[in-house]
């Protein structure tokens, strides 16, 4: 490797430490497959980092967290670290080297079915909305993806299209895409990599939302209905509600409040870390913490008091854990007291 090639690497590593973008060091713009790899790479960087360091944002239950995978884990993770270490080496050098290499997706197709559960009667219950299909997809013959609790499934759409779907969430997309536009219906959550087609846009139609892009990386929770939001990775999309429409931009999140769109800028990590197996909440609120923990570990929700479920809260926890520990850690962060009792999440 030239002395000009090892001073780049070199350079893009340090920017591992801190802030900045590759192409403030490059002699060279990087390419887009280059970006891809750059991301990746961010993504190890991110991973390990939480897991060795605490964020000074979150509070004592990412503290508690942290000591207790740290004790179960120690050695093992040590391992992992200097793999990851190895790894990150690896990768830049390949990236910098080889900037036409190739990557090969190829996730399976598979199938789930959640346990029905009764919405209980009394007090405050978050519930999904059940809106009916949009009319393009009424007229095909169309495949139903239902993932379980406690479980995450990768599906691959005709287009090529990859759409990573969190606990508790149903799909549903045509066997092939027909027509001016790919239309799929979301319920719950899922991560899209939407296949670029300037021809056919890709419509996501979830709640009273509808979200349209070309293709782009972005995310979109539709559990509660008074909870919806979209959270865009990179590239654009467009999203509408009935009297509303906003165009975002990469680091931006747009929720619906009412009938209107609220967009503000957010580290996009606080939403999609759920693919790493962990649940990362800054100043969320309790609303969309504990409608997590429900379709993660499969529990009705019950709230007395329905303005609680506006307060913010800093909180992390490992979908490892089982559903008590998720709770004590939630209880341990703020000044709540909430309870499992009889598969039903209590906020008293």
């Amino acid at each position: 490797m030239s002395d000009s090639y090892k001073k780049q690497a070199e350079s893009l590593l340090d920017l591992l430490q801190g802030e900045g973008s590759p192409d403030a060091v490059l002699s060279e713009p990087l390419t887009e497959e280059e970006q891809d790899i750059w991301r990746s790479l961010q993504d190890i960087d991110e991973a390990a980092h939480r897991l060795y360091a605490p964020s000074p944002d979150v509070d004592a239950a990412w503290t508690a967290l942290h000591r207790q995978r740290a004790r179960r884990d120690k050695v093992r993770w040590l391992k992992v670290a200097s793999w990851i270490a190895a790894a990150a080496v690896l990768v830049m050098a390949i990236m910098i080297v080889l900037p036409h290499a190739e990557e090969s997706l190829a996730p399976a197709l598979s199938h789930g079915t959640p346990t029905p559960k009764a919405v209980p009667a009394a007090g405050y219950s978050v519930q999904t909305s059940r809106p009916s299909l949009p009319r393009v997809l009424a007229q095909t013959k169309n495949i139903t993806v239902k993932v379980p609790a406690h479980a995450t499934q990768t599906v691959v759409l005709p287009d090529g299209t990859e759409v990573c779907l969190n606990a508790k969430s149903t799909l549903i997309y045509p066997e092939q895409f027909a027509g001016n536009t790919r239309s799929v219906q979301l319920e719950g959550e899922a991560y899209f990599k939407v296949a670029h087609d300037e021809a056919h846009p890709f419509d996501v139609y979830a709640g009273h939302t509808v979200t349209r892009v070309l293709g782009t990386e972005f995310n979109v929770r539709n559990y509660d209905a008074k909870d919806i939001h979209v959270t865009l990775v990179k590239g654009s999309v467009e999203v509408s509600v009935a009297d509303d429409c906003v165009r975002m931009q990469p680091n931006q999140d747009v929720s619906l409040r009412g009938d209107k769109l609220n967009v503000a800028n957010v580290n996009p990590k606080d939403f999609t870390s759920w693919r790493e197996g962990m649940m990362y909440f800054d100043h969320a609120t309790l609303r969309t913490i504990i409608q997590q923990i429900g379709a993660w570990y499969d529990l009705n929700v019950v709230c007395a008091d329905e303005s609680m479920l506006d307060k913010h809260f800093h909180y992390m926890y490992s979908t490892e854990g089982d559903a008590q520990e998720a709770i004590r850690l939630l209880n341990e962060s703020s000044d709540l007291a909430i309870r499992i009792n009889n598969h039903t999440i209590i906020v008293e």
